[in-house]
């Protein structure tokens, strides 16, 4: 009633009188009696409910929990389909449990990527511990596709690969090693990445070093 009276927005969870949803039909279902619920008996708008569709890791190697990934984007995907004006909100963290940070930055920025593509609307996540795809190598990304889509097959097992390819690696030597590529480009490039990847380190050097070549509203509008 009050959320009603003061124009709030709610959260919702799929999670009925047995648990946690762990399928895409079963995350549907349960969002479907939720909205039902939160329209029809309290008067609430669609557009004020925020539907979190659940994840689970699928970093244990449990053969039960390889699919929670495809569930959950295809739980979102579903949902906005019959429901475009409910928007969606996900704990995205819980994907990557088990995985050491590194690989943690790497594979909750693939499937926040997927998420989004799903119709995700928000996210309830650590902005450090996300980074732009386009800053990991090409067998990073695919290797967490492969995993969030459980891509096995007969020699090759995603979660295997993706802890091999960040066995020794820590959160502060992928940024480093991100640092170093930075550093080697020209200028006027080093500037627009450190923009459009948030990246604060290096920043203001970099600015007064363009500011004695050139104005700063050029700077502002061309770079």
């Amino acid at each position: 009633r009050l959320a009603r009276e003061h124009g709030a927005a709610l959260i919702a969870l799929t999670i009925d009188e047995e648990g946690q949803a762990r399928t895409a039909e079963k995350k549907v279902e349960i969002a479907e009696r939720l909205i039902d619920d939160l329209t029809g008996n309290w008067g609430i708008h669609e557009a004020d409910i925020l539907m979190d569709c659940l994840t689970f890791t699928i970093c244990t190697g449990q053969e039960e929990s390889r699919g929670d990934g495809i569930a959950t984007i295809e739980g979102i995907r579903e949902l906005k389909r019959r429901h475009p004006d409910v928007q969606t909100t996900l704990g995205l963290s819980n994907i990557s449990f088990g995985l050491n940070p590194a690989a943690r930055i790497l594979l909750n920025s693939v499937f926040l990527d997927e998420c989004v593509k799903a119709g995700l609307d928000s996210a309830i996540v650590h902005a450090s511990k996300i980074l732009p795809i386009a800053r990991f190598d090409e067998e990073q990304v695919t290797t967490a596709l492969d995993l969030i889509y459980d891509r096995r097959r007969e020699g090759y097992d995603p979660l295997q690969k993706l802890m091999a390819l960040f066995e020794g690696a820590t959160a502060k030597s992928l940024r480093a090693s991100k640092s170093e590529e930075l550093a080697a480009l020209p200028l006027e490039e080093r500037l627009k990445r450190r923009i459009i990847d948030g990246e604060r380190n290096g920043l203001e050097a970099d600015l007064d070093a363009a500011l004695a070549a050139r104005p700063a509203l050029e700077i502002v509008n061309e770079v």
